[in-house]
């Protein structure tokens, strides 16, 4: 932990969290060595992206589709993730695209199975069909005949992704991003379109103030009520918390009857080398959720460079770290080591 900040109330754009002096322009190689080297979400500029099309491949065989999903071994974090996409990564590519095909095949027949249309969950609904289908052949056999068999502790941050193994795969194989088109790909611009249009609407009612506070919640829910109960709650009544709301839960941690609230008001946090006059390390949040992939390190530099300077290295982006109201976490530097905890510290100068 390096430090911590407080920020409060609605932002009209970029928030500025960090912003250090860490050496001159001379020393700009060894800057970027020892502060984005090794990190785990720092950003490259990658070729040109390439599209491929999937919607006409034949599907794949149970055994096969299937055989690289239990690779993850029922884990949905990004070691599974990665494990995932490198053995589907050893296939060639015509039959990558039959598993992204397959894959789409099996979250539409999910689909079906829900009570609301896929945009009314938002991207939530992603995250609940990359878990079915990566938690295996069972769970989603299972889910398919009774939709009451589902544990929400089974989601991570990295569930959504089990639906995209295919373009992971390919990026891997052919050394550049790649988007794929699959059956599915309608479905992901509805729901896509769906969240921006519900983010619109909880950031105005937010702006105005209006929205419930914790006591409105507890009146009606208890003080004890899980997570899925306060947001089915939130949801009936097209409701988002008040800044009273905010208020009265800051500095008393997240209590259960709160976790889980709607990130609808979520952003993302980035990180640069900054030369202005000397090199600076700089941190921001700026709402660029909504982005293609192509275009967050463009947005996110333009935030960056909001505040006066220029980004003069690559850009960390909080891949999976969304910073709302709520959130306990705005950015995490996650980096490998092979040294000793004493070693990190005094060569990343945190003594």
């Amino acid at each position: 932990m390096i430090a911590e900040r407080a920020v409060e109330g609605p932002s009209v754009g970029p928030l500025l969290l960090w912003d250090q002096p860490v050496g001159q322009q001379e020393d700009l190689a060894g800057l970027r060595q020892r502060h984005l080297t090794g990190n785990l979400a720092v950003w490259t500029p990658a070729e040109p992206f390439c599209e491929r099309d999937a919607t006409r491949a034949d599907l794949l065989s149970d055994d096969d589709f299937w055989g690289v999903v239990e690779v993850m071994a029922g884990k949905l974090g990004e070691k599974a993730i990665a494990a995932a996409s490198a053995a589907l990564a050893q296939h060639d590519e015509d039959f990558i695209l039959r598993w992204a095909e397959t894959c789409a095949s099996k979250a539409l027949a999910l689909a079906v199975t829900l009570e609301k249309p896929l945009e009314d969950y938002g991207f939530g609904a992603l995250h609940q069909l990359g878990t079915v289908i990566g938690k295996g052949r069972e769970v989603f056999d299972g889910f398919m005949q009774n939709r009451d068999a589902w544990d929400p502790r089974w989601v991570t941050n990295r569930s959504g992704s089990v639906l995209f193994l295919g373009s992971f795969a390919l990026d891997r194989k052919l050394k550049h991003s790649v988007r794929v088109t699959t059956s599915f790909t309608p479905t992901h611009q509805r729901i896509i379109g769906g969240d921006t249009r519900r983010r619109t609407v909880a950031q105005e009612r937010f702006a105005a103030k209006e929205g419930l506070g914790r006591a409105e919640v507890e009146a009606e829910l208890g003080p004890d009520a899980d997570m899925d109960a306060v947001v089915d709650f939130l949801e009936s009544r097209g409701g988002e918390l008040s800044a009273e709301g905010l208020a009265a839960v800051r500095g008393v941690g997240r209590p259960p009857h709160l976790r889980g609230l709607p990130g609808r008001l979520s952003m993302r946090a980035g990180r640069a080398l900054i030369a202005d006059g000397g090199i600076r390390m700089r941190i921001v949040l700026a709402d660029i959720t909504q982005a293609s992939n192509e275009g967050r390190a463009a947005l996110m530099r333009d935030a960056l460079n909001s505040f006066g300077g220029v980004v003069c290295s690559e850009i960390e982006i909080g891949e999976f770290q969304y910073a709302g109201p709520l959130d306990a976490d705005l950015f995490v530097i996650k980096r490998r080591y092979r040294g000793t905890r004493e070693q990190y510290l005094e060569h990343y100068e945190l003594r």
